[in-house]
């Protein structure tokens, strides 16, 4: 069984006073990135911490913003930080992945995700603004996806779009609309921000249960269609 913990750590950096502030995003079945924020001089940090389920642990750190970089991320910007790590107990190989963007107005719009293939991503995002106070929101953002036969809000995972190569983080969102498909719950939390389209959601879960959602974009609203999950490896 394919299975991926993700907890979250204290981080320093060398030459940087010990953060006195923290975002912190936790995802669906505990999975935690914490963004710690160096006022002394406005280093923005990322801890991702990994392990197996042999409990091997492995650790991505980075830095995310550094005022005195030259280099610092500007407006408009991307800016990506991964690894490849083979933290599933097979042979599938996945990457740990964190992608920011620098927005005006000193918001920094981040999407992390971890990637089985080119194909199969399950992401998650949330807005980390810097304040006084690290405002990190990532509740009813993006795209959902509930769990086999669960309408408990709380089991909802967020799913990624456009072919899992991009991500937006789109405004709170709100419930659009709630499908039942052969005892499955799906509901759509997505505001759609700009034309129409069609889109196709495949979430993999960590006990590699497959769910292939495609969405439908009609300008506020979105209409889904669902497969039904399958405990093996196809769908």
């Amino acid at each position: 069984m394919k299975k991926l913990i993700l907890a979250a750590v204290a981080l320093g950096v060398s030459g940087a006073a010990f953060a006195v502030n923290q975002g912190l995003y936790t995802g669906s079945e505990g999975r935690r990135i914490v963004f710690s924020h160096h006022p002394d001089d406005g280093t923005v940090v990322y801890s991702l911490n990994i392990s197996d389920s042999a409990g091997r642990p492995m650790t991505k750190n980075g830095i995310l913003y550094q005022s005195r970089n030259t280099k610092k991320p500007i407006a408009g910007n991307d800016y990506t930080f991964g690894q490849t790590s083979p933290y599933y107990d097979d042979d599938a190989k996945s990457g740990c992945l964190i992608s920011a963007k620098w927005e005006q107005g000193g918001a920094l719009k981040l999407s992390a995700g971890n990637s089985c293939t080119k194909t199969e991503k399950t992401v998650y995002t949330g807005r980390y603004t810097f304040t006084d106070k690290i405002v990190f929101p990532e509740k009813f953002r993006g795209a959902w996806a509930a769990n086999c036969r669960n309408s408990d809000p709380a089991e909802w995972l967020r799913i990624g779009k456009n072919s899992f190569t991009q991500f937006t983080d789109f405004t709170p969102a709100r419930i659009i609309s709630i499908n039942q498909t052969d005892g499955m719950f799906v509901a759509a939390a997505v505001e759609i921000s700009e034309g129409a389209g069609s889109c196709s959601f495949l979430m993999l879960r960590p006990e590699g249960r497959k769910l292939k959602v495609t969405g439908e974009h009609h300008g506020d609203r979105i209409d889904i269609t669902v497969q039904k999950c399958s405990s093996k490896a196809g769908l």
